[in-house]
């Protein structure tokens, strides 16, 4: 826990360096500025005293073009310390939101769970309650629809051989959630139908964590006007192809994804598999990884479809 809180620390210190460095380009940007005025004011004096004075135009032509691409660099350059800021602000809140996971994986004595609970018992359980369920689903015509990006084909497939009388997938290889989003606008209406949603994994890399949140929010509004019986939405899976500073994203997007969920009454499901679990291009899930996803949501349908 120490070396968390240390790094924590780090995080901090680097961020208030950041806001310091925005606010010398700032202070920068308000000499250029000034600089510019003066520069705009001594054409206007050249122009009343001498219109003819060619040379005089292009030197203070040739001055204000560079007052302009100095005006763009700086505007470049806040930009790039403005999403330098977001990722420390990313990384930050991602460690925060990983100490707390440290600490309920590693719990106090006092912590622990009562020896009662036993997990063998637990797994069993579901274990009868699937397979009675499956049979009480084909005949009640339940449904569970998968719907989703390269992710939920082969975790569509997987469930579809469980029963493909319960469970369908529709997937496009690629699609981004706004492309997801126009596949569950064009559903009709089914009230015995589960909804999972798998969207977003593509964004990642493209797109800000802003924008990421601002798409959920338009799929979560559309997803609504059509009806369901229950509605879930996984949150991005885990990948291991891009550099750490996505994988804070993720952490933050998929935190702030299930607060949006909560608040639309919207069903939340997140999976984070191992590095064993993916294949060789370290984003889609291998024949375990898949089976894994599977069963969890199997499991977590399960109570939705009694």
């Amino acid at each position: 826990m120490k070396k968390v809180e240390e790094r924590l620390t780090i995080v901090e210190n680097s961020l208030m360096k950041i806001v310091e460095q925005l606010n010398v380009v700032q202070a920068l940007e308000i000499r250029i500025a000034e600089c510019e005025k003066r520069c705009k004011n001594g054409i206007s004096d050249d122009a009343k005293n001498d219109t003819s004075n060619q040379e005089s135009r292009t030197t203070t032509q040739d001055v204000l073009s560079r007052v302009m691409v100095c005006e763009l660099t700086t505007e470049e350059r806040i930009g790039k310390v403005e999403r330098q800021i977001t990722e420390v602000e990313d990384k930050a809140v991602a460690l925060g939101l990983r100490f707390e996971e440290f600490k309920s994986e590693f719990p106090t004595p006092a912590e622990t769970r009562p020896a009662s609970v036993c997990p063998g018992n637990e797994m069993s359980a579901v274990s009868k309650k699937r397979n009675s369920c499956m049979e009480i689903l084909e005949k009640t015509k339940q449904s569970v629809l998968v719907v989703g990006d390269s992710l939920a084909r082969g975790v569509g497939d997987k469930l579809k051989f469980q029963s493909d009388k319960v469970f369908e997938r529709v997937s496009r290889g690629g699609a981004k959630i706004e492309s997801i989003n126009d596949e569950i606008v064009g559903l009709g209406d089914d009230s015995k139908r589960h909804l999972v949603i798998i969207a977003g994994t593509n964004n990642l890399e493209s797109d800000s964590s802003a924008e990421m949140l601002a798409k959920y929010e338009k799929l979560l509004e559309d997803v609504r006007k059509v009806k369901h019986r229950q509605i879930t939405v996984v949150g991005v899976v885990k990948r291991y192809d891009l550099k750490s500073s996505f994988e804070s994203k993720r952490i933050v997007v998929n935190m702030r994804l299930r607060e949006m969920c909560n608040k639309k009454s919207i069903k939340f499901l997140g999976y984070d598999p191992e590095r064993g679990q993916l294949s060789r291009d370290k984003l889609h899930l291998n024949e375990e990884g898949q089976n894994e996803f599977a069963s969890k949501i199997f499991r977590h349908c399960l109570p939705f479809l009694w």
